[in-house]
């Protein structure tokens, strides 16, 4: 990886952070400074597929949780392990990006 391309990805990544912490749109945090839209909607999904969630949990007498993402929801056990509550996870994601 070039230089130039990771000082221009650390750039992006920067400004993500600080658009997530403005409470801005991202059209208006894009026209306040002066970033294309289009490049700072295409690093944004970028950065958001090549993460991992992670959530931490309240340790709560819960017997289930919700997970949301997109127009998904589930409700789940909260006995199931983890690698299969990470799974359920994972194809939640990837179920909402298909609808």
């Amino acid at each position: 990886m070039s230089r130039y391309f990771i000082e221009k990805e650390e750039f992006w990544r920067e400004s993500v952070s600080v658009w997530e912490e403005s409470g801005l749109s991202a059209r208006q945090f894009c026209s306040q400074k002066g970033l294309g839209y289009q490049s700072f909607l295409s690093w944004k999904r970028r950065f958001l597929e090549s993460s991992n969630y992670f959530i931490e949990l309240e340790d709560q007498e819960v017997s289930l949780i919700e997970l949301n993402c997109g127009s998904i929801s589930l409700n789940v056990s909260t006995d199931l392990s983890l690698p299969v509550l990470s799974h359920l996870i994972q194809a939640l994601h990837q179920a909402s990006q298909k609808c």
